[in-house]
């Protein structure tokens, strides 16, 4: 995947905090990304200009509407030719068609504007997500994650679809109505119309102020809601282990009150603004018109003129009020991008350097150069490490737990970088080369081995997705996995089910294993990756892997010290440190940590 557009994060607002107030710079931002891509490639200029044509034929056939209605209504009468009403008549029809046509026509050409856009947009805060610290991942619950990105791309939709196709039309006609009220009729008719304009517009925006902050508190309450139907739905087997079925509902059903408290308040809000705007508009129209009868009275304005005044207010009250729908509109689509655009502030601190190059493929050897590393939630980790993995060697890391072997893989995958020391692959310091490079030179096998839920053989391909069938046979057979596949009904075909749970817990393992062989990885990672098995099938696999392993460097991350006894070296972590070094052998001849471990389980083994 290419990397995320610098150019699109950089257009985006800043996110507010549920308190302030979205700005007019973040609505043309916003519209700017979406509308006029960065990317010469993907603008569009002469759509947009027919999409502008359109837009003023359109409202030049809305406000000569009322016009033809009223020379229609002038025109009708005994003894009057009846070819002039029929053409008004047919032109009337014929505005009324236009209009429709247009209306059609320039919804589906923003469509192909704004959904070009809208996935473009989506690509890149996906993209932006995936390639944050893991920290992030973990920190942050997936279902108001997903439910905020959901609800900020179908806002970004909805955003250009009411600037381009509502915002600047109502303008237009505004204009346009306001000019043809003061030149045809008089001046105080255009005075009260402004004054309406005015009231209203600004209790519009009073009360849409107070509605967009409620709107943002509506959004947590439904993030809330995602996040324990997500967590509920993903963990069901351990939900109903604890008999917590009833329990997890009342959650949800606690975080819907909520919801449903906040989205009341944001429904009273309307309420009294839906008044208070038609008591302005319904007393501006009752004025207008009470200026206007006397004149028909004395005869300085037709019967048609006077419909024809109060069908022209009628249709400015519609944009008027049209205008007030998409102040709120806007409003609200920018505060549901509210989280959306807050992820593109996260920094994304493992990244690669700018001249960063790819790794130069050498024998494999792992260095660990003074590494400390430490998790903010449980201090450090490790202190000032130290070693070496020889390459095409097999280097096992043992220890208690919480010694810090698992945060070694994690450091070599860089999903987290060490506050000081270095780590080298090949004698390349890891962090001065392309990521994808570096992960690309590791086979992972980790301890619990989450699937996706799809076929078993598009879990193995994952890997390497162009393997042939029968690459994937080979390390399905390799892994002591494919005589069991190949007993299922539909075989490779099979879906795994979510996270993988139609498996167990060994077969999961297995199919981890013939995922990291099918990458074909000069240096293996094996991260308790037997501890799920029987110890045949580990003993089977062990001897697969020292086949296959020949010439690769491999690291085992073990408890099990009967899983490592083959080492060509044994490392003993202990707090963070190395503790001991050296074979089977030489570490029980010393009679330290190692020889410890390996007497405790022998006794358990034993019995004893």
């Amino acid at each position: 995947m290419p990397p995320v557009s610098k150019v699109a994060m950089g257009n985006w607002p800043r996110a507010h905090d549920g308190k302030t107030q979205p700005k007019l710079r973040d609505l043309i931002s916003l519209v700017k990304e979406i509308v006029w891509s960065k990317n010469p490639a993907e603008r569009r200029p002469g759509l947009l200009i027919l999409i502008a044509v359109l837009l003023v034929a359109d409202k030049v056939f809305v406000i000569g509407l009322p016009f033809v209605y009223g020379a229609l209504i002038d025109n009708l009468g005994v003894g009057m030719e009846v070819a002039l009403p029929l053409g008004l008549v047919l032109a009337y029809g014929l505005f009324r068609v236009a209009d429709t046509v247009l209306d059609n026509v320039m919804d589906m050409l923003m469509d192909r504007v704004s959904l070009r856009a809208i996935r473009r947009v989506t690509t890149d805060v996906y993209g932006h997500i995936l390639r944050l610290p893991l920290a992030y991942h973990l920190d942050n619950r997936k279902g108001g994650l997903a439910q905020s990105v959901e609800r900020g791309t179908r806002a970004l939709e909805e955003l250009a679809n009411v600037v381009l196709l509502s915002f600047i039309p109502i303008i237009i006609e505004l204009l346009i109505a306001y000019v043809l009220l003061a030149t045809r009729y008089d001046i105080w008719s255009a005075l009260i119309l402004a004054v309406t304009m005015v009231l209203y517009l600004t209790a519009v925006v009073l009360f849409d102020r107070v509605r967009s902050r409620l709107v943002g508190r509506v959004n947590e309450a439904e993030d809330k809601v995602s996040d324990l139907i997500v967590e509920g739905l993903s963990y069901a087997e351990t939900v109903k282990t604890f008999a917590a079925e009833n329990r997890q509902a009342e959650a949800v059903d606690s975080a819907m009150e909520d919801y449903r408290a906040r989205a009341m308040k944001v429904s009273v809000y309307f309420m009294a603004r839906q008044v208070t705007i038609a008591l302005i508009l319904s007393g501006s129209l009752v004025t207008l018109l009470a200026i206007t009868v006397p004149k028909v009275s004395a005869g300085a304005l037709t019967v048609g003129g006077f419909v024809a005044l109060a069908a022209l207010i009628l249709r400015l009250f519609q944009p008027l009020r049209g205008l007030g729908i998409v102040n709120r509109r806007i409003l609200d689509s920018l505060r549901h991008t509210e989280r959306m655009m807050s992820l593109f502030e996260v920094p994304n601190t493992i990244r690669d350097k700018a001249d960063a190059g790819d790794l130069v493929p050498g024998d494999g050897s792992l260095t660990f150069a003074g590494v400390t590393f430490d998790y903010p939630s449980k201090g450090t980790v490790l202190s000032d490490l130290s070693f070496v993995a020889p390459g095409g060697k097999t280097t096992a890391l043992v220890g208690p737990t919480g010694a810090g072997k698992s945060t070694i893989q994690k450091l070599l995958l860089r999903l987290y970088d060490p506050a000081k020391g270095a780590i080298l692959i090949d004698g390349q310091d890891i962090s001065d080369v392309r990521l994808d490079s570096a992960r690309d030179a590791l086979g992972v096998v980790p301890q619990d081995c989450v699937l996706f839920h799809d076929t078993i053989d598009a879990n193995i391909r994952y890997a390497r997705p162009d393997a042939t069938m029968d690459e994937v046979r080979e390390a399905a057979r390799m892994a002591a996995f494919s005589t069991f596949v190949e007993s299922l009904p539909s075989g490779y075909d099979t879906i795994v089910g979510d996270r993988g749970l139609k498996l167990s817990g060994g077969e999961r393992q297995r199919l981890a294993i013939a995922r990291a062989y099918l990458k074909n990885p000069r240096i293996f990672i094996l991260d308790e990756a037997t501890s799920s098995l029987d110890s045949a099938t580990e003993a089977e696999i062990v001897r697969n892997f020292a086949h296959a392993g020949e010439g690769r460097t491999q690291l085992i991350i073990a408890h099990r010290l009967s899983t490592v006894m083959h080492a060509d070296q044994i490392l003993v972590l202990n707090e963070g440190a190395l503790a001991e070094r050296g074979t089977h052998a030489e570490l029980l001849a010393k009679g330290g940590l190692y020889a410890g471990l390996w007497q405790r389980q022998t006794e358990q083994q034993n019995g004893g």
